[in-house]
């Protein structure tokens, strides 16, 4: 098989968390048996740890709702929910660095460290340099949203719909 080389600022490197994600493949885990995971995440963040928990969390639900389907696919939504956190906030407009793509139009969540929950449906985005654009594509982007006032470390997900039973 061949794997993708990429280079940056830190170096060369062939895997990186995409490469790694076995959420996709929980259904073939589940059958051979297995019933523990362990997500790793001694030298990540907690937005890490809390992001790819919830992704697999959701992964198993999904397989669980229907084990006997022998075409299990994993939704898009459930490796893409959280988008960013929040670095700091002054005058209305929250700094914040990107986890995960979005754009102008999604519906976000604001997770706040004292556990409040704030919806929000930001105006515009701009990036780094200041420029208005339509979403956030660049892994760890830097970029400025209007919101109300925002402690620093909340993190900024996509609102997930629920449907009633």
């Amino acid at each position: 098989q061949l794997y993708e080389i990429g280079e940056n600022e830190n170096g060369s490197y062939i895997l990186n968390a995409n490469d790694l994600c076995t959420a996709p493949f929980i259904d073939l885990i589940c059958k051979a048996g297995v019933d523990s995971l362990k997500i790793e995440g001694r030298a990540k963040t907690f937005y890490y740890v809390a992001s790819v928990t919830a992704a697999y969390r959701k992964a198993l639900d999904q397989y669980l709702a229907d084990p006997l389907n022998d075409n299990f696919e994993l939704s898009d939504d459930v490796l893409a929910e959280l988008v960013g956190t929040v670095e700091s906030w002054e005058n209305g407009v929250a700094s914040c660095q990107q986890r995960g793509k979005w754009s102008l139009g999604d519906t976000l969540e604001v997770l706040c460290p004292d556990g409040r929950s704030i919806p929000l449906h930001p105006e515009w985005i701009k990036n780094e340099a200041g420029e208005s654009v339509e979403s956030t594509p660049h892994a760890m982007e830097k970029y400025t949203i209007p919101t109300p006032e925002l402690p620093p470390m909340s993190l900024l997900r996509r609102k997930v719909e629920t449907l009633d039973k």
